[in-house]
């Protein structure tokens, strides 16, 4: 069995795919999760759900695309099951007990889900045509029911023969018989479809040969081969097709229900927090670790020690033992004739094992430093305009919002009962609530927006001039937030970071565990545990990254990101210029719009007074205590606002609605038939700072569609409503409102993010037009129309606002 189902290291975890659920096990214990599965589900319907047994080198987190490819081009429902001691289902991986696995899919799908069995096709892949075969021989057999049909592809007729065909005869003679295909086969009457390659080397075509014979009902049956082997399968020419022609002819047959199903899974059913407790051994390592990051990362603290160490001629040692220490690591790296690979000054490595010195120092790991071990710079030109600024920086932030989370995760009631994917949601809230990395934000002050004052990470400045620092800054209800730019990190990122959240969090490590003796954590990228331990440390395998390890792996994909994007390169140069010597900045600001002057800007006396008519809307200013008119100061809160606007927004992206109109809602806020128009235009608030408006949108969140345009003030209003909701009481942080409240939030920073790409998409195609057109009047070029602009211009259009990494960037996804 071992060498039959060898059972990989898990592709997936709790977090990594949504579509996971557990399907209840028969005659287990109550700890036990039950049998991992995921579905691809068509929300508006479909007529046939396909179950997928995966072959013995994957799982279903290595099927994914796969499954989800077919079941968004047929539109058809799709669901596979793990086979035990895969993935997250525990246990060992015999026949028996893949056939348990197939069963209680089988009585899930009819009893549960109340689905209709000749609706169901069942789809087998190599060994998994053993596990598909026997499903559907008994509801033929055992239900006496017909079923919707079976997929073969690679499937085998008699194992035995095949593991001959492998080994040799003394194989074919030892190695269990599994189950007999051919014998099944011929004792069904249903559609069936057999695919295979005719160069498959592994399987021989003549094994699908063998079950065409067996097959009895040829009418609605196909045989598909094509000249492909056993893994190399043109997927829409040889896997699509195929399997489209099949079900379109199985669904056209005389008695099929002509009726679409649509698939709702309990809740009680999707991935809990309690499922920690046994998997914990079994959930693979997932880290934003990449090779080329790291060696970034690294190549940067070589170039900062280098610059240090040249200037230690310049400086006083005041640390005799750290200049040996970088003397000494600067001349090792240069008798290796490498580059210098040693962490930053201050940082420092784990030491390595008495094992690890005997190996040559080509083998050797060089492990990331750690930067959260590092103060926070307040220097805001080597905390911004530098790569490695940028890393110290971030990373102090990361780490303050991971120890965020596990003091929140701590107060949640009922956390071991909850959701996977309530917890996603909520590290996806605290997220932003924190803004633990570098984002631009504009704070308009409570409740008449007097101040106004510009942040980018722990640098703030004001329209005063007044400067502060707060490394560890979080949200305040005393301020309304703008977002003027954002890195929105891709859903994977949400995921990681809940599932390390989870799996450190204090109070689940109390959770009852799953010991087994085989089938445990295998693979080299699980955690270390059970008896296989002391092994998996001989072999150096990685677990989970600590929590600085974590937190410098993603502020160094931000900085690496930030590093490429030469307009928010520039926008960070830009507020650090800003930061230093805003009366300078604002005089360039004015500079870049020469008719600056000669415009009137709203906002430029505050507060603002009943003669002000034209900012005021109508029939709002009876009853309201007239405002003391206060002397000009020398930046005005919108003449501020709208200079450094233009300053730092210069060419990036959309602009959101000016200060002057949200100063002007916080004073005088509309009235009810105000609020009804704006909210059918998608205004979500129309005035942001309204608790009770607020409470209503978030209570509903899909009655009315938020517009993107909207997107910056919603978000400013969701925003405040979080913190308001976070400073009122010390109450479970995951309640209802709070919860509604935060998937609001995220929902008006995705909008936010979007148009915020669109726009940036839109002026870069029109900058690239300009330039093009300007090359054809010098030139004498054809018309723009027909020129490739990639031909002109180097660098691609900005593809994502998010800066998102792809997901197999993430380990395991």
């Amino acid at each position: 069995d071992k060498i039959t189902f060898p059972s990989p290291p898990s592709s997936y975890s709790l977090t990594s795919h949504p579509e996971l659920f557990f399907v209840p096990s028969r005659n287990k214990s109550s700890t036990h999760p039950g049998v991992p599965c995921m579905l691809y589900a068509v929300r508006q319907g479909a007529p046939v759900l396909l179950v997928h047994a995966h072959s013995n080198g994957c799982d279903i987190g290595d099927m994914r695309q796969t499954l989800q490819s077919i079941s968004e081009s047929l539109k058809v429902h799709v669901m596979s099951f793990e086979f035990p001691g895969y993935g997250l289902h525990l246990g060992n991986a015999n026949m028996r007990a893949i056939d348990d696995a197939a069963a209680a899919v089988l009585n899930y799908i009819s009893n549960e889900l109340k689905i209709n069995l000749s609706q169901v096709v069942w789809y087998g892949r190599s060994i998994g045509s053993g596990p598909a075969l026997r499903a559907v021989h008994r509801i033929t057999q055992e239900l006496k029911q017909k079923p919707g049909g079976v997929v073969l592809q690679c499937g085998f007729a008699n194992f035995p023969e095949v593991a001959g065909h492998l080994f040799g005869r003394l194989a074919k003679r030892l190695v269990s018989r599994l189950w007999p295909n051919e014998a099944m086969l011929k004792e069904l009457n249903c559609p069936v479809l057999l695919i295979h390659g005719r160069n498959d080397t592994m399987i021989p075509i003549n094994q699908s040969e063998k079950l065409w014979e067996a097959v009895a009902q040829k009418d609605l049956s196909h045989f598909h081969t094509c000249d492909c082997g056993h893994n190399d399968f043109n997927f829409r020419r040889c896997t699509l097709r195929p399997i489209y022609d099949f079900l379109l002819g199985v669904i056209s047959s005389q008695g099929f229900p002509a009726t679409n199903f649509q698939i709702d899974l309990e809740a009680s059913c999707r991935a809990l927090v309690r499922h920690i407790g046994p998997l914990r051994t079994r959930i693979p390592v997932y880290s934003f670790r990449r090779p080329e990051l790291e060696d970034w990362l690294l190549r940067i603290g070589a170039q900062g020690d280098g610059q240090k160490a040249s200037n230690l001629d310049k400086s006083p040692r005041t640390n005799e033992e750290q200049v040996k220490r970088e003397d000494t690591n600067a001349t090792k790296g240069a008798m290796e004739g490498r580059e210098l690979k040693s962490p930053p000054s201050g940082l420092q490595s784990p030491p390595p094992s008495k094992r690890g010195r005997s190996k040559s120092k080509a083998d050797a790991e060089v492990v990331a430093p750690d930067y959260t071990l590092l103060p926070p710079l307040e220097e805001v030109d080597k905390a911004l305009c530098t790569a490695e600024g940028m890393v110290r920086a971030c990373a102090a932030r990361v780490s303050h919002f991971l120890q965020r989370l596990q003091r929140q995760l701590a107060r949640i009631e009922g956390l071991e009962h909850k959701a996977v994917d309530e917890i996603v949601d909520f590290v996806e809230a605290e997220f932003w609530g924190s803004d633990p990395l570098l984002c631009l934000w504009e704070e308009v002050s409570l409740p008449t927006g007097e101040h106004v004052r510009y942040r980018l990470g722990p640098f703030s400045i004001d329209h005063q001039g007044h400067r502060s620092f707060q490394p560890d800054f979080h949200g305040s209800s005393q301020f309304l937030r703008v977002p003027l730019w954002i890195f929105a990190p891709s859903q994977a990122h949400f995921r990681c970071l809940a599932e390390w959240s989870l799996i450190h969090c204090e109070r689940l490590r109390q959770l009852p565990s799953q010991h087994e003796g085989t089938g445990g954590c295998s693979g080299c990228c699980c955690v270390p545990g059970g008896f296989r331990k002391k092994s998996h440390k001989k072999k150096g395998k990685p677990g989970h990254p600590t929590m600085g390890a974590l937190s410098t792996s993603l502020a160094a994909h931000f900085a690496h990101w930030v590093e490429k994007t030469d307009e928010i390169k520039t926008m960070f140069e830009r507020f650090a210029q800003l930061y230093n010597d805003p009366d300078e900045a604002l005089r360039k600001s004015a500079a870049m719009d020469p008719l600056a002057s000669l415009k009137t800007l709203p906002g430029d006396t505050t507060p603002l007074s009943e003669k002000e008519d034209s900012l005021c809307p109508p029939n709002t200013l009876a009853g309201l205590p007239e405002s003391k008119a206060e002397e000009p100061k020398a930046n005005p809160p919108g003449k501020f606002s709208a200079a450094c606007r233009q300053w730092l927004l210069n060419g990036l992206g959309n602009p959101p609605q000016p200060f002057v109109e949200m100063a002007t809602r916080l004073r005088f806020p509309a009235q009810p038939s105000v609020v009804e128009t704006e909210r059918q235009e998608g205004q979500a608030l129309p005035n942001p700072s309204d608790s009770r408006q607020t409470a209503e949108y978030v209570s509903q969140p899909g009655q009315t569609a938020m517009a993107e345009r909207f997107s910056a003030w919603s978000t400013a209003g969701f925003m405040l409503h979080y913190d308001r909701l976070l400073e009122a009481t010390q109450e479970d942080p995951l309640r209802p409102e709070l919860r509604h409240s935060g998937i609001a939030m995220s929902k008006a920073i995705k909008a936010f993010a979007s148009a915020d790409l669109r726009a940036r998409r839109e002026q870069h195609s029109l900058v690239v037009r300009q330039r093009l057109e300007n090359l054809g009047k010098d030139e004498g070029l054809p018309e723009p129309a027909d020129i490739q602009a990639s031909e002109v211009v180097k660098g691609a259009a900005p593809t994502s606002v998010t800066p998102a990494m792809p997901t197999s960037h993430v380990e395991g996804l």
